[in-house]
Protein backbone atom coordinates (compact mmCIF):
# COMPACT_ATOMS: atom_id res chain seq x y z
CA UNK A 1 0.00 0.00 0.00
CA UNK A 2 1.17 3.50 -0.79
CA UNK A 3 1.26 5.42 2.48
CA UNK A 4 -1.02 8.46 2.62
CA UNK A 5 1.94 10.78 3.15
CA UNK A 6 3.41 9.48 -0.12
CA UNK A 7 0.05 10.05 -1.78
CA UNK A 8 0.24 13.75 -0.92
CA UNK A 9 3.92 14.05 -1.74
CA UNK A 10 3.20 12.87 -5.30
CA UNK A 11 -0.24 14.41 -5.55
CA UNK A 12 -2.17 15.23 -8.69
CA UNK A 13 -5.89 15.91 -9.02
CA UNK A 14 -6.66 12.63 -10.80
CA UNK A 15 -4.65 10.39 -8.53
CA UNK A 16 -6.24 7.48 -6.71
CA UNK A 17 -5.23 5.22 -3.82
CA UNK A 18 -5.08 1.43 -4.08
CA UNK A 19 -4.51 -0.46 -0.85
CA UNK A 20 -4.25 -3.83 -2.61
CA UNK A 21 -2.86 -3.69 -6.15
CA UNK A 22 -4.28 -7.10 -7.05
CA UNK A 23 -7.87 -5.94 -6.71
CA UNK A 24 -9.72 -3.49 -9.01
CA UNK A 25 -10.73 -1.13 -6.22
CA UNK A 26 -9.47 2.43 -5.95
CA UNK A 27 -10.27 5.56 -3.99
CA UNK A 28 -10.20 9.10 -5.33
CA UNK A 29 -9.46 11.89 -2.86
CA UNK A 30 -12.78 13.61 -3.62
CA UNK A 31 -14.66 10.47 -2.56
CA UNK A 32 -13.22 10.34 0.95
CA UNK A 33 -14.05 13.28 3.28
CA UNK A 34 -10.93 12.84 5.43
CA UNK A 35 -8.62 13.04 2.39
CA UNK A 36 -10.45 16.06 1.00
CA UNK A 37 -10.24 17.84 4.34
CA UNK A 38 -6.50 17.19 4.55
CA UNK A 39 -6.00 18.33 0.98
CA UNK A 40 -7.84 21.61 1.61
CA UNK A 41 -5.67 22.17 4.68
CA UNK A 42 -2.51 21.60 2.65
CA UNK A 43 -3.73 24.03 -0.02
CA UNK A 44 -4.22 26.80 2.52
CA UNK A 45 -0.47 26.71 3.11
CA UNK A 46 0.16 27.19 -0.60
CA UNK A 47 0.79 23.59 -1.58
CA UNK A 48 -0.51 22.20 -4.87
CA UNK A 49 -1.15 25.70 -6.26
CA UNK A 50 0.31 24.57 -9.61
CA UNK A 51 -2.20 21.72 -9.92
CA UNK A 52 -5.13 23.94 -9.02
CA UNK A 53 -4.01 26.74 -11.32
CA UNK A 54 -3.62 24.28 -14.20
CA UNK A 55 -7.11 22.96 -13.56
CA UNK A 56 -8.59 26.47 -13.52
CA UNK A 57 -6.75 27.39 -16.73
CA UNK A 58 -8.15 24.36 -18.55
CA UNK A 59 -11.69 25.07 -17.39
CA UNK A 60 -11.41 28.75 -18.37
CA UNK A 61 -10.88 27.63 -21.99
CA UNK A 62 -14.50 26.44 -22.00
CA UNK A 63 -15.59 30.08 -21.97
CA UNK A 64 -14.43 30.18 -25.60
CA UNK A 65 -16.69 27.27 -26.62
CA UNK A 66 -20.08 28.78 -27.57
CA UNK A 67 -23.50 27.22 -27.87
CA UNK A 68 -26.85 28.72 -28.79
CA UNK A 69 -30.36 27.96 -27.55
CA UNK A 70 -33.26 28.60 -29.90
CA UNK A 71 -35.94 29.93 -27.56
CA UNK A 72 -39.47 30.87 -28.54
CA UNK A 73 -38.67 34.42 -29.58
CA UNK A 74 -34.90 34.79 -29.29
CA UNK A 75 -31.50 33.11 -29.57
CA UNK A 76 -29.60 32.78 -26.27
CA UNK A 77 -25.82 32.46 -26.44
CA UNK A 78 -24.03 30.53 -23.71
CA UNK A 79 -20.59 29.02 -23.28
CA UNK A 80 -19.65 25.48 -22.34
CA UNK A 81 -18.31 26.96 -19.09
CA UNK A 82 -21.80 28.36 -18.34
CA UNK A 83 -23.26 24.91 -18.89
CA UNK A 84 -20.97 23.13 -16.42
CA UNK A 85 -21.21 25.93 -13.88
CA UNK A 86 -25.01 25.80 -14.03
CA UNK A 87 -25.01 22.03 -13.50
CA UNK A 88 -22.76 22.42 -10.46
CA UNK A 89 -25.18 24.98 -9.06
CA UNK A 90 -27.99 22.48 -9.63
CA UNK A 91 -26.04 19.93 -7.57
CA UNK A 92 -25.64 22.53 -4.83
CA UNK A 93 -29.20 23.82 -4.43
CA UNK A 94 -31.45 22.15 -7.02
CA UNK A 95 -31.86 25.25 -9.22
CA UNK A 96 -32.20 25.20 -13.04
CA UNK A 97 -33.72 21.71 -13.23
CA UNK A 98 -36.09 22.54 -16.10
CA UNK A 99 -33.43 24.40 -18.06
CA UNK A 100 -30.95 21.54 -17.72
CA UNK A 101 -33.13 18.48 -18.16
CA UNK A 102 -35.89 19.55 -20.57
CA UNK A 103 -35.34 19.10 -24.31
CA UNK A 104 -34.40 22.27 -26.19
CA UNK A 105 -33.14 23.32 -29.61
CA UNK A 106 -29.35 23.60 -29.29
CA UNK A 107 -26.62 24.47 -31.78
CA UNK A 108 -22.86 24.27 -31.34
CA UNK A 109 -22.31 25.70 -34.84
CA UNK A 110 -23.83 29.18 -35.06
CA UNK A 111 -26.81 31.28 -33.93
CA UNK A 112 -28.46 30.37 -37.24
CA UNK A 113 -28.15 26.65 -36.53
CA UNK A 114 -28.42 23.90 -37.40
CA UNK A 115 -30.26 23.11 -34.16
CA UNK A 116 -30.77 19.73 -32.55
CA UNK A 117 -33.41 18.73 -30.00
CA UNK A 118 -31.73 17.54 -26.81
CA UNK A 119 -31.34 18.54 -23.17
CA UNK A 120 -28.38 20.51 -21.89
CA UNK A 121 -27.27 17.64 -19.63
CA UNK A 122 -26.93 15.46 -22.73
CA UNK A 123 -24.16 17.84 -23.83
CA UNK A 124 -22.14 17.12 -20.71
CA UNK A 125 -18.83 15.28 -20.97
CA UNK A 126 -18.29 13.27 -17.81
CA UNK A 127 -14.53 13.84 -17.50
CA UNK A 128 -14.97 17.61 -17.83
CA UNK A 129 -17.76 17.50 -15.26
CA UNK A 130 -15.44 15.68 -12.86
CA UNK A 131 -12.89 18.49 -13.23
CA UNK A 132 -15.58 21.07 -12.43
CA UNK A 133 -16.63 19.07 -9.39
CA UNK A 134 -13.02 18.85 -8.13
CA UNK A 135 -12.65 22.62 -8.47
CA UNK A 136 -15.91 23.37 -6.65
CA UNK A 137 -15.29 20.84 -3.88
CA UNK A 138 -11.82 22.28 -3.21
CA UNK A 139 -13.20 25.83 -3.17
CA UNK A 140 -16.06 24.84 -0.83
CA UNK A 141 -18.70 25.66 -3.44
CA UNK A 142 -20.09 22.12 -3.29
CA UNK A 143 -20.69 19.76 -0.39
CA UNK A 144 -18.22 16.97 0.22
CA UNK A 145 -19.07 13.72 -1.56
CA UNK A 146 -19.73 10.64 0.53
CA UNK A 147 -17.29 7.73 0.67
CA UNK A 148 -17.19 5.49 -2.40
CA UNK A 149 -14.78 3.07 -4.04
CA UNK A 150 -14.52 2.87 -7.81
CA UNK A 151 -14.30 -0.67 -9.12
CA UNK A 152 -14.54 -2.90 -12.19
CA UNK A 153 -16.51 -6.10 -12.37
CA UNK A 154 -19.90 -7.46 -13.35
CA UNK A 155 -23.03 -9.12 -12.01
CA UNK A 156 -26.07 -10.90 -13.43
CA UNK A 157 -29.62 -9.59 -12.98
CA UNK A 158 -31.83 -12.66 -13.34
CA UNK A 159 -35.60 -12.52 -13.79
CA UNK A 160 -38.59 -14.52 -14.97
CA UNK A 161 -40.76 -17.00 -13.08
CA UNK A 162 -37.81 -19.33 -12.51
CA UNK A 163 -35.06 -16.76 -13.05
CA UNK A 164 -34.37 -18.38 -16.40
CA UNK A 165 -33.42 -15.09 -18.04
CA UNK A 166 -30.57 -12.78 -17.12
CA UNK A 167 -28.79 -9.63 -18.23
CA UNK A 168 -25.23 -8.69 -17.34
CA UNK A 169 -24.47 -5.35 -15.70
CA UNK A 170 -21.24 -3.62 -14.69
CA UNK A 171 -20.36 -2.97 -11.06
CA UNK A 172 -19.09 0.63 -10.90
CA UNK A 173 -18.90 1.64 -7.24
CA UNK A 174 -19.17 0.34 -3.69
CA UNK A 175 -20.44 3.02 -1.32
CA UNK A 176 -21.28 3.23 2.34
CA UNK A 177 -24.96 2.77 1.58
CA UNK A 178 -25.16 0.64 -1.55
CA UNK A 179 -23.77 -0.53 -4.90
CA UNK A 180 -23.79 1.37 -8.20
CA UNK A 181 -24.31 -0.67 -11.37
CA UNK A 182 -24.27 0.44 -15.00
CA UNK A 183 -25.45 -0.87 -18.37
CA UNK A 184 -25.91 0.24 -21.96
CA UNK A 185 -28.60 -2.40 -22.64
CA UNK A 186 -31.88 -0.50 -22.76
CA UNK A 187 -33.81 -3.75 -22.72
CA UNK A 188 -32.95 -3.83 -19.02
CA UNK A 189 -34.98 -0.66 -18.42
CA UNK A 190 -37.98 -2.29 -20.07
CA UNK A 191 -37.51 -5.41 -17.94
CA UNK A 192 -37.30 -3.30 -14.77
CA UNK A 193 -40.68 -1.77 -15.65
CA UNK A 194 -42.21 -5.22 -16.27
CA UNK A 195 -40.72 -7.33 -13.47
CA UNK A 196 -41.62 -7.10 -9.80
CA UNK A 197 -38.21 -8.14 -8.53
CA UNK A 198 -34.78 -9.41 -9.59
CA UNK A 199 -32.12 -11.72 -8.28
CA UNK A 200 -28.72 -10.03 -8.44
CA UNK A 201 -26.03 -12.69 -8.80
CA UNK A 202 -22.68 -11.59 -7.42
CA UNK A 203 -20.20 -13.23 -5.11
CA UNK A 204 -18.80 -11.84 -1.86
CA UNK A 205 -15.99 -14.41 -1.77
CA UNK A 206 -13.22 -12.26 -3.23
CA UNK A 207 -14.12 -9.17 -1.20
CA UNK A 208 -13.76 -11.34 1.87
CA UNK A 209 -10.16 -12.09 0.82
CA UNK A 210 -9.17 -8.46 0.20
CA UNK A 211 -7.25 -7.99 3.44
CA UNK A 212 -5.77 -11.50 3.36
CA UNK A 213 -2.16 -11.35 2.20
CA UNK A 214 -2.39 -15.01 1.13
CA UNK A 215 -5.31 -14.41 -1.24
CA UNK A 216 -4.79 -15.86 -4.73
CA UNK A 217 -7.23 -13.51 -6.44
CA UNK A 218 -6.01 -12.31 -9.85
CA UNK A 219 -8.04 -9.54 -11.52
CA UNK A 220 -6.56 -10.44 -14.91
CA UNK A 221 -8.15 -13.89 -14.69
CA UNK A 222 -11.17 -13.46 -12.42
CA UNK A 223 -14.11 -11.10 -12.04
CA UNK A 224 -14.29 -9.58 -8.56
CA UNK A 225 -18.07 -9.92 -8.35
CA UNK A 226 -19.48 -12.16 -11.09
CA UNK A 227 -21.31 -15.37 -10.20
CA UNK A 228 -23.35 -17.84 -12.26
CA UNK A 229 -24.99 -19.27 -9.17
CA UNK A 230 -28.39 -18.22 -7.83
CA UNK A 231 -27.20 -19.29 -4.39
CA UNK A 232 -24.81 -16.32 -4.54
CA UNK A 233 -27.50 -13.72 -5.07
CA UNK A 234 -29.75 -11.29 -3.30
CA UNK A 235 -33.28 -10.25 -4.13
CA UNK A 236 -34.31 -6.67 -4.83
CA UNK A 237 -37.66 -5.18 -5.77
CA UNK A 238 -37.47 -3.41 -9.13
CA UNK A 239 -39.03 -0.27 -7.64
CA UNK A 240 -36.09 -0.03 -5.22
CA UNK A 241 -33.51 0.35 -8.02
CA UNK A 242 -32.68 4.03 -8.51
CA UNK A 243 -32.24 4.75 -12.23
CA UNK A 244 -30.19 7.65 -13.64
CA UNK A 245 -28.74 8.42 -17.06
CA UNK A 246 -25.04 8.96 -17.59
CA UNK A 247 -24.61 12.63 -18.52
CA UNK A 248 -23.11 11.83 -21.91
CA UNK A 249 -25.61 9.01 -22.45
CA UNK A 250 -26.47 10.18 -25.97
CA UNK A 251 -22.94 9.15 -26.99
CA UNK A 252 -22.51 6.09 -24.78
CA UNK A 253 -26.07 4.85 -24.20
CA UNK A 254 -25.02 4.22 -20.61
CA UNK A 255 -27.27 4.44 -17.56
CA UNK A 256 -26.86 3.68 -13.86
CA UNK A 257 -28.75 1.58 -11.33
CA UNK A 258 -28.19 2.15 -7.62
CA UNK A 259 -29.18 -0.53 -5.12
CA UNK A 260 -29.13 0.37 -1.44
CA UNK A 261 -27.95 -2.18 1.10
CA UNK A 262 -31.21 -1.80 3.01
CA UNK A 263 -33.12 -3.00 -0.08
CA UNK A 264 -31.08 -6.22 -0.52
CA UNK A 265 -33.07 -9.24 0.64
CA UNK A 266 -32.63 -13.00 1.18
CA UNK A 267 -28.87 -13.07 1.70
CA UNK A 268 -26.03 -11.45 3.67
CA UNK A 269 -24.55 -9.43 0.78
CA UNK A 270 -25.53 -6.12 2.37
CA UNK A 271 -23.84 -7.04 5.66
CA UNK A 272 -20.64 -8.25 3.98
CA UNK A 273 -20.23 -5.27 1.63
CA UNK A 274 -21.06 -2.79 4.38
CA UNK A 275 -18.53 -4.43 6.70
CA UNK A 276 -15.93 -4.39 3.94
CA UNK A 277 -16.36 -0.63 3.48
CA UNK A 278 -15.99 -0.10 7.23
CA UNK A 279 -12.80 -2.18 7.33
CA UNK A 280 -11.40 -0.35 4.30
CA UNK A 281 -11.96 3.03 6.00
CA UNK A 282 -10.42 1.76 9.22
CA UNK A 283 -7.32 0.68 7.27
CA UNK A 284 -7.03 4.17 5.78
CA UNK A 285 -7.27 5.81 9.19
CA UNK A 286 -4.51 3.56 10.49
CA UNK A 287 -2.19 4.42 7.58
Amino acid sequence: MEHLTEFFENFDLNKTIKINERFPLELHWSDYPALTKQLKSEMKSGKYSHQLNSLNAELEKLKNVPLWLNLDDSILKLSAFDLYHTLCMHFKNGDYEDQLFNSQEISFVSPAGPFKHLSLVECIHEKTLEAFLYKNILQNNLAQRSFRLKTKGSALLSFGQFHEESLRVNVEQLTENGILFSSDNYRLLEVIDDEQYFKVQMTTKHIGEYFNSESKFDASKEDLFFSNSLTESFRVNSTSLIKTLKYDSTDTGKFYLYCRYKDMQDNDHAKKYSEFISEYKATLKAA
